[in-house]
């Protein structure tokens, strides 16, 4: 079974167990490849943004296709701990064990898919140099003004869609003297305005270990600040940085031009060029998937849960509180427990901590029953964390 292909890219893998998640994941827009049993040759040539396998599928899976994936969730039967270790070594970073509310289970996937856990500590820098990308078969023009591992904005008079896929080309001059492409789902758009080009939020699809390195070193390259790169500066050794040079004063073809002459020249473009040969629009309505995006802001997940609060992970929505009211989703079968907490900033590479606030005896003694019984683990390459499920229950602020 597969979807719409503008949509976050899925792989998953059981013997029937797993119909419930199935469902889940169609409700949300996810393009599935389902299989009853073990995967086949070529899902290790495709870029996946989640495989999700019962636990016997997930031990089966060959290193080429966890590699071809930016992240892995398996589903466990149990508490065994035998298990659990052999999914760590597997490099899947979250471990679910039934029995999980569905509701809670629908958060958990949402994150995952639109927020994701790898999505954080991704630095983004500002760049402001021109570069092309393609949608279908016609080439534009546009200024990259930011980008990170994981996605990008654009300047550009160009239409796109959202949820299209674009095929971004980073010149020589960014990329240490060799030009690569990256594809991106268009998940955000700022239209164009009078004498001024419109933005293009991209979250790049899953790529390969050498795209990722190459990503990186553009980042690296530009975390002093924006600037153009002269062709003469660029080294054809990655990692780099080249050199820098200021931006010149006047517009010329090639990954050289000044990134103002382009916005200008983007700007003046006449409104028939303005037309964009656009893929197929997948079945999923994009402000679906904008409120999908949307919802899944209001996912937090956090660790090292007692009385006093618990550690969540970073999020811009936290980032900008500093006191919220919470659903934490502690049970399969009970309704969430809602409580208030005071947001206090963390340090360094560690999220904040949310003190809760007013928690009743008859709330505090849920938590004690509770704490050696949570669902969702975190694996990966840290020690083993259990997890909670949060959702932020207040209004987005502005």
């Amino acid at each position: 079974m597969s979807q719409a292909t503008g949509a976050p890219k899925i792989l998953l893998l059981h013997d029937g167990e797993l119909a419930d998640v199935a469902a889940l994941l169609g409700e949300l827009g996810a393009a599935i490849t389902e299989r009853r049993g073990g995967a086949v040759a070529q899902d290790a040539e495709t870029s996946w943004r989640l495989v999700l396998a019962s636990a016997r599928r997930a031990l089966e899976l060959p290193t080429e296709l966890l590699r071809a994936s930016a992240f892995r969730v398996a589903v466990l039967d149990g508490q065994s701990r035998i298990v659990r270790t052999l999914l760590r070594r597997a490099s899947f970073e979250l471990v679910v064990r039934r029995p999980v509310h569905p509701a809670a289970l629908r958060l958990l996937l949402l994150h995952t898919l639109y927020r994701g856990p790898e999505k954080r500590r991704t630095p983004r820098v500002s760049v402001g140099a021109p570069l092309h990308f393609r949608a279908g078969l016609r080439r534009h023009r546009a200024i990259l003004a930011e980008i990170s591992e994981r996605g990008c904005r654009l300047l550009t008079s160009q239409r796109a869609a959202l949820g299209q896929t674009l095929t971004l080309q980073i010149p020589a001059a960014l990329a240490g003297g060799r030009a690569f492409s990256v594809k991106g789902l268009v998940v955000r758009i700022l239209p164009a305005q009078i004498g001024s080009p419109g933005v293009l939020t991209l979250d790049f699809d899953p790529v390969r270990p050498s795209i990722r390195v190459r990503l990186r070193a553009v980042v690296s390259a530009h975390s002093v600040g924006p600037s153009a790169l002269t062709g003469d500066d660029a080294t054809a050794d990655a990692p780099f940085p080249p050199k820098l040079a200021e931006a010149p004063s006047a517009a010329r073809e090639g990954p050289t031009a000044s990134a103002e002459a382009v916005v200008a020249e983007l700007a003046a473009a006449p409104a028939e060029s303005l037309a964009l040969d656009l893929e197929p629009e997948p079945p999923l309505p994009p402000r679906r998937l904008v409120h999908l995006s949307d919802e899944a802001s209001r996912v937090v997940l956090a660790h090292s849960l007692s009385r006093e609060g618990m550690r969540a992970n970073p999020s811009p929505r936290l980032a900008r509180s500093s006191e919220l009211s919470l659903a934490l989703h502690l049970e399969s079968d009970s309704p969430p427990l809602r409580v208030r907490v005071h947001v206090e900033p963390g340090e360094g590479e560690s999220g904040p901590w949310l003190r809760f606030k007013d928690l009743a005896p008859a709330e505090g003694e849920r938590l004690d029953r509770l704490l050696t019984g949570l669902w969702v683990l975190a694996a990966g390459d840290g020690p083993e964390q259990t997890l909670v499920v949060c959702e932020i229950l207040d209004p987005p602020h502005g």
